[in-house]
């Protein structure tokens, strides 16, 4: 079993709470509320029964935050592979792929086609499941209304439109 490591008597006159409020992060919002949770006299231990962490994660917390105070409850930086493409990168390739999508006579474009996109315009090697990642960061939707066919028309949906409304009326 963990032992509870002492805090200090600034600890107390942090208004965690308050800032927990204020951030928009998931992770910081979790630190800030078990740091409140202890200035409430709670242990430990049941700060990480109550908030589904371990007690090992609480005492890092602690320890993040007699070490930097309220900077060290921030989100630090998390390890792993770089990013293949930067976030402005992705935001002209959204724009590429929508402008792409709009110069399409008829369908739309695939996952496939958004491959292809980032192999030949900003040289990134993505699997399919990435690419589907990547374009919900990117905000582009899936949901789309049926593409119109280029030999419709409109005069033709109008009349038969008013047609089957008076069969339906009868």
């Amino acid at each position: 079993m963990a032992r509870n490591l002492e805090v200090e008597e600034q600890f107390y006159k942090e208004d965690f709470l308050s800032a927990a409020e204020l951030t928009q992060d998931k992770r910081h919002y979790q630190r800030l509320l078990a740091m409140h949770y202890i200035q409430l006299g709670n242990s430990q231990s049941s700060v990480s029964s109550l908030l589904g962490k371990s007690p090992r994660s609480i005492q890092q917390w602690i320890r993040r935050y007699k070490d930097k105070g309220m900077l060290g409850m921030q989100q630090s930086y998390i390890p792993g592979c770089p990013r293949k493409l930067s976030k402005d990168k992705l935001d002209k390739f959204a724009k590429d792929f929508i402008s792409k999508q709009r110069s399409l006579s008829g369908g739309r474009l695939v996952a496939v086609d958004a491959q292809a996109l980032l192999k030949t315009n900003y040289s990134c090697d993505y699997k399919i499941s990435s690419v589907y990642h990547l374009l919900h960061e990117a905000g582009l939707s899936w949901i789309s209304g049926r593409s119109q066919n280029p030999n419709s028309s409109q005069e033709a949906q109008d009349a038969f439109k008013k047609t089957s409304l008076n069969w339906c009326k009868e």
